[in-house]
């Protein structure tokens, strides 16, 4: 029986391109879905300008439907879309988790809150925004914890941010806020939490904290499969991807390290195809007018093309996101990790734990000469590329079951 999903995501691109995946896989499976966003109540752009260049990559147009009116509020809109388009599942992305509450009564256990980020909901976790590990002593953890608190309490993590989204409507504001000793989001939320990655790639304890829709990412023939360039196209050629997403890196100071990175990188392995992804704002001739032949700098790639496709070895140089990482362990690339912000923290723990590279972890941006001895490390350590293959053939095992079909189905229909 065909489902009608509502899917409304935060408008940041590394937030939009997974939900539009999950709008894509369902697509595929013969369901009816729904964009749904808001240019009247927004964080940053408005959704019509943040999504305007993805919803025909993604075969959305139409498909869109936008809060616009001062004169309704975004609860009472979202609850009237729930029932004007007779929706059977909707989908939230966690920074609007918020509107679960005033949709439980519309939707009753068919809400579901989507983290593009990794979530931090309960105190037994490890906190996603430090450097913490089930290898690190329990004392670490504490004091991670103390410090994520202490960050909420000073008003510059997200509990102010998730509070105002709740409150929009009724039922938010009836419900008191919980939050759990060091986290951000909310702790009885009426909703279920979802992430696009495996359990393979989550801490032991904390496998089966939320659903588990698989990586999503795209196979050659999907309407979002993006062809590489010409000059990197050679899938024999060894490869270093040094890409830092859209905020692990913000000045032009700080590409200027990229950029310098890579030269070194470029001269150090000359044998390799040296790609460094930089915004052509902050792009300067860091070489001196001489580069070497096996450095490409780029605006953009399609980094999961790019390392998916790639027979020879390869090392990502990365924060990385939670969307770099998931495109790594999917395509069994080995990760030298540079944290520098938010959930970043949290990712790069898990490349040290499993074994899949290594994390440099420092208030500053480290030395190139190091990143380069940890990126020649990891190219010639045969055991850590084992471990990487490996846990890629058990992400490529959990998404061939189809879990969000298997999911969205049944919860669909309960």
């Amino acid at each position: 029986m065909t489902l009608r999903v509502g899917v409304f995501p935060h408008a940041d691109l590394p937030h939009i391109v997974p939900s539009f995946r999950i709008c894509r896989e369902l697509l595929g499976c013969g369901h009816e879905v729904r964009v749904l966003g808001s240019d009247v109540r927004k964080f940053g752009r408005g959704h019509s300008e943040a999504w305007a260049d993805q919803l025909g990559m993604f075969g959305l147009n139409g498909r869109e439907v936008v809060h616009r009116s001062d004169d309704v509020t975004l609860a009472a809109w979202l609850e009237g879309q729930l029932k004007d388009l007779r929706l059977d599942v909707l989908v939230v992305d966690a920074v609007w988790q918020g509107l679960a509450y005033g949709c439980r009564a519309s939707l009753p256990g068919k809400v579901v809150v989507h983290h593009a980020g990794l979530p931090d909901f309960r105190s037994s976790d490890m906190p996603t925004w430090d450097f913490v590990h089930p290898g690190h002593p329990r004392e670490r953890w504490a004091l991670a914890r103390r410090s994520s608190e202490q960050r909420e309490q000073s008003g510059e993590g997200v509990r102010g941010l998730l509070s105002s989204v709740k409150a929009l409507s009724a039922e938010g504001r009836k419900e008191k806020d919980v939050f759990g000793f060091g986290c951000g989001e909310f702790e009885n939320l009426p909703a279920t939490r979802a992430m696009s990655l495996c359990p393979a790639v989550e801490f032991p304890d904390e496998r089966g904290r939320v659903e588990y829709f698989g990586t999503l990412l795209p196979a050659p023939g999907d309407i979002d499969w993006r062809a590489l360039p010409p000059e990197l196209a050679d899938a024999d050629e060894s490869l270093v991807a040094c890409a830092f997403g859209t905020t692990g890196l913000r000045t032009r100071h700080e590409y200027d390290w990229l950029l310098a990175l890579a030269t070194r990188l470029a001269h150090h392995l000359a044998g390799c195809r040296i790609v460094a992804v930089v915004p052509a704002m902050a792009r300067r001739d860091a070489t001196g007018g001489r580069a070497p032949k096996n450095l490409v700098v780029q605006s953009w790639v399609p980094l999961w093309e790019l390392l998916s496709g790639r027979k020879g070895a390869k090392v990502l140089v990365s924060t990385p996101g939670v969307g770099a990482f998931r495109e790594a362990v999917a395509s069994g690339t080995p990760v030298v990790a540079v944290p520098r912000w938010l959930d970043q923290f949290g990712a790069a723990a898990r490349v040290e734990y499993f074994g899949v590279g290594h994390a440099l972890v420092s208030h500053e941006l480290p030395e190139p000469d190091l990143v380069v001895k940890r990126v020649a490390s990891v190219l010639h350590d045969s055991d850590l590329r084992a471990r990487t293959e490996s846990l890629r053939q058990e992400v490529a095992a959990f998404d061939a079951t189809r879990p969000l079909k298997r999911f969205i189905e049944r919860t669909g229909h309960a």
